[in-house]
């Protein structure tokens, strides 16, 4: 009866670390790569967090718009250049470089993925 409780657990513990190995790669990340590859991926919660903190207050927590336009079919409309450029440039009542840098990367890279 022992040794077959102890074949259980073991065997139990092989399935739950078979399972964790088997992960697609889909760990979070919103965008992936491209057809030809060339396409970086993005940390779809870094970019959330930075969108949170710096554009919910206009375009809502949910990328539905307030103040601000709807942004959740913005990838449709527009490129992650197109986007970044909205962000550091501004215009049509949005202010310029409300976020800066790596952060104006992933958050435009992220809302171009919005289709």
């Amino acid at each position: 009866m022992l040794k077959k409780l102890l074949l259980l657990a073991g065997l139990l513990i092989l399935a739950m670390a078979l399972v964790a190995c088997g992960n697609d790669g889909d760990d979070g990340e919103v965008g992936g790569n491209d057809d030809n590859g060339s396409e970086a991926s993005v940390d779809e919660d870094k970019a959330d967090d930075i969108y949170q903190t710096n554009c919910s207050s206009c375009h809502g927590d949910d990328l539905s718009g307030d103040n601000g336009p709807d942004l959740q079919t913005i990838g449709n409309d527009m490129s992650k250049d197109e986007i970044l450029e909205q962000i550091e440039e501004g215009g049509d009542g949005m202010p310029a470089d409300i976020i800066e840098g790596d952060d104006a990367d992933t958050v435009a890279s992220w809302l171009a993925e919005m289709k």
